[in-house]
């Protein structure tokens, strides 16, 4: 995939880890280790390959800076994580949104030192195809803006963490829900 990339567009200097399962709405008697896993690799080895291989790329690159200086590749890394990390449900998808916030705060620091800036965007009820009518209607009473949020709305906010503006923003975890608070109900 990065060769690709490299390839086509050139070396990368941003990466948003966005791609997810969510599983079998299943309660805890009913989760199956099988299924788990098939949500963790995507969820959760996705997102840590990716950020090691974008790092290792990053690191590896040397490129002119505005001075004429030879500097180390530079980058930001966006996790897209979940409000459901923080809700608990849907029991087996939170899990692992909750393993990729902890990643995040684990690797932060060593990031940092090497230039790149990583940050998390935990949406709350977003209108994609993951999400139905049923569980839109289900949470609008949680949700104090009365409505899902637009796939645009969460991809502005990831894209101001991957910008010059956010040069001096690193480990955060931004909460996209409409003012659902972290903790708040299914």
């Amino acid at each position: 995939m990065f060769d690709s990339v490299i390839s086509t567009l050139g070396m990368p200097t941003a990466l948003v880890n966005n791609a997810a399962i969510i599983g079998e709405r299943e309660g805890l008697l009913e989760t199956k280790i099988e299924v788990l896993q098939r949500i963790m690799e995507v969820n959760v080895y996705g997102p840590l390959l990716c950020t090691q291989e974008f790092v290792r790329r990053v690191c590896a690159a040397t490129r002119e800076n505005d001075e004429g200086v030879v500097e180390q590749g530079r980058g930001a890394i966006v996790n897209v994580s979940s409000g459901s990390a923080f809700i608990g449900q849907p029991l087996a998808y939170a899990m692992t949104k909750g393993a990729l916030n902890s990643f995040s705060a684990g690797v932060v620091s060593e990031l940092a030192s090497m230039g790149i800036r990583l940050n998390s965007v935990s949406p709350g009820l977003t209108k994609t195809e993951m999400v139905t009518d049923e569980m839109v209607e289900k949470s609008m009473g949680s949700i104090p803006m009365r409505r899902g949020a637009e796939p645009s709305e969460i991809a502005e906010v990831i894209s101001f963490l991957l910008s010059d503006a956010a040069s001096f923003v690193s480990g955060g975890n931004l909460r996209v829900a409409g003012g659902r608070p972290m903790g708040g109900s299914q």
